[in-house]
């Protein structure tokens, strides 16, 4: 039996995990590639995720959907300054 009702992890959970994947990977290629742009497409990412988690992931989800949500969402917020504080070069 599935802790989750309907068999899966929720899917609110899996989108916060994108978003803030993908914000992690647009701040590397921007830095790495030196494309600004990129790095300014982080900005919008993370305010998107951060209004998922407050108008879908809090009301919706279960105790531990919720604390994954936050994890992934805080350990961006802690890993995107270090990459973009990287200098291109190194």
């Amino acid at each position: 039996m599935s802790a989750w009702p309907g068999g899966s992890a929720p899917a609110d959970t899996l989108g916060t995990a994108v978003l803030t994947l993908l914000s992690v990977i647009l701040a590397w290629s921007g830095m790495r590639w030196k494309r600004k742009e990129l790095v300014w497409l982080v900005y919008g990412f993370m305010a998107l995720a951060a209004w998922k988690l407050a108008a879908r992931d809090f009301p919706n989800e279960h105790n531990l959907a919720l604390v994954a949500s936050l994890l992934f969402y805080g350990a961006t917020l802690i890993l995107l300054p270090r990459i973009l504080q990287r200098k291109a070069g190194s």
